[in-house]
């Protein structure tokens, strides 16, 4: 389920299926629920509701959250009223309380916070005792498009593809680094998603002869120990590729395209283009 307005024979209260300016900005604001969240009613009913663990994205942030139970304070003596339940850029959880009137609205959510459910809060309850007709679902899911990639609104991640190009400095292909004793650095923890290397691909416009090999490589310090993660046999074609890699890279590491091989006649003006996917952080 998500962003609701129940039709009136649907709701607990025919106050619930009544439009509210809430209604449409929550499902235009930028930030929203990734995953999970869900609030319900108690196994056995009280004056708490229980929020559902998941993922929301407040200003570009995505936010842990835990499961726990929010309570909702004490009814009006003369007027309903609505709470949202809310969970903030820190992952806490909260009820705002609206104010109680004989026509009530939505209260206005606190700044870098996502509303997740509005419970409706009948006059006179006392003890508050929240069922399953008092909450609406609110959860506006993000979905995000890029590249060609989609994140599934409930339970999928945000996803964008990128591509690592390196070209080799000279005409012709020689036995070095692509980047001659330099590399492409990943950012520092904090700073970037989880980026995966995909296929590596390697094109020349004139080719060789005999054996051309291109290396992917890895490691953790700019003049330390490399790791290969690719090979692409290029031979006597004009394009060939590792397959895939699926390494995930680690904060900071450096990566290196290295020609490790070349033939009686090396092959002309190569370039080498990484795939990967990074996760939005």
């Amino acid at each position: 389920m998500a962003l609701k307005i129940p039709n009136e024979a649907d709701a607990g209260n025919e106050k619930q299926s009544r439009f509210d300016r809430w209604d449409f900005e929550i499902g235009n604001l930028v930030d929203g629920v990734i995953s999970g969240c869900a609030v319900t009613a108690q196994g056995t009913p009280n004056n708490t509701v229980a929020v559902a663990s998941g993922t929301v994205q407040i200003g570009n942030a995505k936010v842990t959250v835990g499961s726990g139970n929010v309570t909702i304070t004490a009814a009006d003596v003369t007027n309903d009223r609505f709470d949202f339940i809310v969970v903030n850029n820190a992952g806490v959880k909260s009820a705002t309380a609206g104010i109680a009137a004989v026509n009530p609205v939505f209260p206005d959510p606190p700044a870098n916070s996502v509303v997740l459910a509005a419970v409706f809060v009948p006059a006179n309850e006392s003890p508050v005792i929240v069922v399953a007709g008092d909450i609406v679902d609110k959860r506006s899911f993000l979905r995000l498009q890029e590249h060609g990639h989609t994140g599934a609104g409930d339970g999928g991640q945000l996803r964008v593809s990128k591509s690592y190009i390196f070209e080799y400095p000279t005409t012709d292909l020689a036995l070095d680094d692509f980047i001659p004793q330099n590399s492409i650095r990943v950012p520092i923890a904090g700073k970037h998603g989880a980026i995966v290397l995909g296929t590596a691909y390697a094109r020349c416009e004139v080719i060789g002869s005999g054996t051309n090999t291109i290396l992917i490589e890895t490691s953790t310090t700019l003049t330390g120990a490399r790791t290969t993660r690719g090979t692409i046999n290029l031979g006597v074609a004009r394009e060939a590729d590792t397959g895939a890699m699926a390494f995930t890279v680690s904060d900071g590491m450096y990566l290196w395209v290295r020609c490790s091989a070349v033939g009686a006649t090396a092959p002309q003006k190569v370039t080498v283009q990484i795939d990967a996917e990074e996760s939005v952080y």
